[in-house]
């Protein structure tokens, strides 16, 4: 008989709303099609921090925001990134896995998410004066990576309900660092990021457990498949940032701030 795996949701959401129920549900789809029995907890973000990572195989963030306990859920992520944990985040959970990213790996420690203060120096995820976005939209994945792997293909048509988006002022701070963008919608804005040399490290700003015709989404059976193998991936992830460490301070040089016009070529 296989070993049962023990997932999390970490979320503020009721945990009997539609959010935290499709996604657990997806959770459930994605073990059935793998056989790999599991069992779920929802647990919020004031019982989260460093020390709660490794307690379990994996974990999925979000949807929903502002959490109540935010420096505990930034804890909590850097854990699962450096301690090779896997996670997947949706929607919020893209939010704060790159906020987490590039205040502890790249340094920038002003970066900030408008939600929580409108008026920070440094707004890395802020809400366009305009973000009337189609909630059901296509997102190109890059050729070769985790994501498109997962999917089968180089693109998806994904439910959206975040109004948040990386500023693309500051889109160039993830430039060659492990936290690296594989997904964009036709009008270049960063969807999908995943974290080269971690077993499972993805976050989209879509959220795929809302998908109706996909009950077991290809990145809830990737989380699925990773946490599978967790105990076996628990040595720290390597990292060439020296900044990835507490107490680092800096302002960022000058980014063009040019909204780009369409997905790379590579996507």
């Amino acid at each position: 008989m296989s070993s049962y795996r023990f997932l999390g949701i970490l979320s503020d959401l009721d945990s009997a709303g539609e959010e935290v129920a499709r996604t657990r549900n997806a959770l459930h789809a994605a073990a059935t099609a793998q056989g790999v029995p599991i069992h779920v907890d929802v647990v919020r973000s004031r019982h989260v921090g460093a020390d709660a990572a490794p307690s379990k195989d994996g974990w999925v963030l979000g949807p929903g925001s502002p959490f109540e306990r935010r420096d505990r859920v930034l804890a909590f992520l850097r854990s699962c990134r450096r301690q090779r944990i896997p996670l997947l985040g949706t929607c919020a959970g893209f939010h704060h896995v790159v906020l987490e990213f590039v205040r502890h790996s790249v340094g920038m420690t002003d970066a900030e998410h408008t939600e929580y203060d409108p008026d920070a120096w440094l707004p890395l995820i802020h809400r366009p004066s305009c973000s009337a976005m189609a909630a059901r939209r296509e997102v190109l994945f890059r050729e070769g990576s985790r994501v498109a792997r997962a999917y089968q293909g180089q693109s998806s048509v994904e439910e959206h309900r975040c109004t948040y988006y990386l500023n693309p002022r500051y889109r160039a701070l993830l430039d060659n660092t492990e936290l690296s963008v594989v997904g964009e919608d036709h009008q270049g804005t960063p969807e999908v990021v995943e974290l080269r040399g971690h077993p499972f490290y993805v976050a989209s700003l879509f959220l795929p457990q809302l998908h109706d015709q996909v009950p077991a989404p290809p990145l809830f059976r990737g989380l699925v498949e990773a946490a599978k193998h967790s105990s076996m991936t628990r040595d720290p992830v390597p990292t060439k940032h020296a900044c990835d460490r507490e107490g680092v301070r800096t302002r960022p040089a000058r980014f063009d701030s040019r909204r780009r016009t369409g997905p790379p070529a590579s996507c």
